[in-house]
């Protein structure tokens, strides 16, 4: 397949990538390279022109999304600078990272694939990403409730285990769980995302009220 005349090799990079990203987290490591490329509208030589392998393709889609997650955890370090009392905070925190999880859906459910598939998440990830993002919000939260590190940092962690889980979940299954009959998504996804608020609160709650 001839390269496009007056490719963009960035919107192409981007568009590998993006295809790369879903088909990876739903397939796992029986996602094609050579499936990519057709879908991409490229030659699989330029798939391995930018990313030099299959394996350097799944290593760049995870790099991206960690990339996005740095992102969204330095947004939420600047929620405290807002003055917002606690129980906003919370809300606040919660309802970006939902969101952010909806938005970047194929991306999540590679790298929870990804955990799920080794048995544990990778050590340079947990290094960058998952113990400071866990030490950072564990330690302001102490400040602000006085309740101890330990049970706050398992707290957090369980809070973004019912994010993306809900946020990989289909409109059918939010329906089911609700008792609904209409699988309208955006209906769907506000009703959980004020459960999720209620449920960070009251976990969060619970702590400072036995500290």
């Amino acid at each position: 397949m001839a390269r496009p005349v007056n490719a963009n090799p960035d919107q192409t990079r981007a568009r590998i990538l993006a295809i790369a990203t879903r088909r990876f987290g739903d397939e796992g490591a029986k996602a094609s390279s050579r499936e990519v490329a057709r879908e991409a509208g490229v030659s699989l030589a330029t798939v391995h022109y930018h990313f030099g392998s299959k394996q350097g393709l799944h290593d760049a889609c995870v790099a991206a999304m960690d990339q996005a997650f740095a992102g969204l955890r330095a947004e939420l370090a600047t929620l405290p600078a807002s003055g917002s009392a606690l129980p906003e905070l919370i809300e606040a925190a919660v309802r970006r990272c939902y969101r952010f999880a909806l938005e970047h859906r194929a991306g999540v459910r590679l790298t929870t694939r990804a955990a799920i598939d080794s048995g544990s998440i990778d050590p340079a990830r947990q290094a960058g990403l998952l113990i400071p993002g866990l030490s950072e919000g564990a330690e302001l939260l102490s400040a602000l409730t006085g309740a101890p590190l330990e049970p706050l940092r398992l707290t957090l962690r369980s809070v973004s285990y019912l994010v993306v889980r809900y946020a990989l979940t289909d409109g059918a299954e939010l329906a089911l769980a609700l008792g609904r009959e209409t699988e309208d998504s955006s209906a769907l996804e506000a009703a959980v995302e004020d459960h999720l608020v209620f449920v960070a609160r009251s976990l969060i709650a619970g702590l400072g009220a036995t500290s």
